[in-house]
């Protein structure tokens, strides 16, 4: 017994040193599974002490049930001496000896009946007393671990609550990123789809010598392309001028060579101007399109425009398209071109201004209508803006 409680001890008290080194440690879980297990031992002291007064009230009962059976015999032994004979004196001799026996054996019983009982009064006192204590601790220790595991039940159902917001959040997060990555989607294989099905129709209408440049991204799109060499087959410009070259120039150079008309094409940076006179070279079209370069200089008015030195002797222009400079360097910068040419058109030159999907070009096309007497048309056929003298 004393082994096995020796064990116990030594048990929790590795447990409570478990517990102490994680709570310097700052391990929070290690420290409420050190509660938990002290809870436990708890309940198993507190059941192991029922169990041994159950047993000590086992044992009382039976000492008792013995000490009255003996009480029977005793009475039952007095009744036999009383009812023998007074004249006979060997009954009666043995008589005396059977009850000095008979005492002799109760006297003894009652001695082991009191050592058990002794025995068994310690044996059941001094663990309740060191487990009890004198201030009940095993009821405070009771409340302990029920208070603890009532905090970690609110502990949890509060984290529960956060989870549970915090997924619903999330999930109207991931289904408003959804529809939107599947708008995006869908929006790029319309537009895909459109710009397949634009170069479908204008690829086998151009007798070309090379490769075709690329469209789409900082190239003008097929759309727009094919719908600019509709442009120039309807109206027949014999000069085109052309602010921001590169694949469109070609496309206008491989047209214009149909009608032996001309395209100026004015570029701002020398990287894209030499490479776009190169594309033009490539595909035999030097007698067609005067590719320039037009440095930004800045304005009056402090903006940024290309220098018009270069583009003085510019005359009579039939199709003007304006598709830079690019718009990083300057906000609405574009806006400058139709001011400067406005006296250089021919009387039914038509406008085109390229990305016209945008704010800043969208706020140029109505400036240019009401200040110039404009009108557009052609509206959503592509990203170009077709602006006329209005009738």
């Amino acid at each position: 017994m004393q082994r096995r409680l020796l064990v116990m001890v030594a048990g929790v008290g590795l447990v409570v040193v478990a517990g102490l080194l994680g709570a310097l440690a700052g391990w929070g879980r290690l420290v409420d599974a050190v509660l938990v297990v002290l809870a436990g031992v708890g309940v198993v002291l507190l059941l192991d002490l029922r169990r041994r007064a159950g047993e000590s009230t086992v044992l009382f009962r039976r000492a008792a049930e013995r000490d009255r059976e003996l009480s029977r015999q005793v009475g039952a032994l007095a009744r036999a001496r009383g009812a023998a004979a007074p004249g006979t004196s060997s009954p009666g001799t043995s008589s005396r000896t059977v009850t000095a026996d008979l005492e002799r054996q109760v006297a003894a019983l009652g001695e082991q009946l009191a050592a058990v009982s002794a025995s068994l009064v310690d044996a059941v006192s001094e663990p309740v007393q060191r487990v009890l204590g004198p201030d009940g601790q095993v009821e405070q220790m009771e409340r302990r671990v029920i208070g603890s595991f009532e905090a970690e039940r609110l502990q949890a159902a509060e984290r529960h609550r956060e989870l549970t917001a915090a997924f619903a959040q999330q999930g109207e997060l991931v289904q408003s990123e959804t529809k939107r990555t599947v708008d995006a989607l869908t929006t790029v294989a319309r537009d895909e789809t459109r710009q397949v099905e634009a170069l479908l129709q204008i690829v086998p209408g151009v007798d070309r010598n090379a490769l075709l440049p690329p469209s789409g991204r900082w190239a003008m799109d097929a759309r727009s392309i094919g719908h600019l060499l509709d442009i120039v087959r309807a109206r027949a410009p014999r000069l085109v001028v052309e602010l921001g070259g590169g694949t469109s120039t070609i496309w206008l150079g491989y047209e214009q060579r149909e009608r032996q008309g001309r395209v100026v094409s004015v570029d701002h940076d020398p990287t894209f101007a030499g490479l776009t006179g190169e594309s033009v070279s490539r595909h035999g079209l030097d007698d067609v399109v005067d590719v320039r370069l037009a440095e930004l200089t800045e304005r009056p008015d402090g903006a940024s425009w290309y220098d018009t030195a270069v583009l003085e002797d510019l005359e009579g222009i039939d199709l003007l398209l304006v598709d830079g400079p690019p718009g990083h360097t300057g906000q609405k910068n574009r806006s400058f071109a139709l001011p400067y040419f406005i006296s250089r058109l021919s009387p039914d030159a038509v406008v085109l201004l390229d990305d016209a999907n945008r704010p800043d070009e969208q706020e140029i096309v109505d400036e240019w209508c009401r200040e110039f007497d404009l009108e557009q048309v052609d509206a959503g056929v592509s990203r170009l803006a077709v602006l006329r003298p209005r009738r």
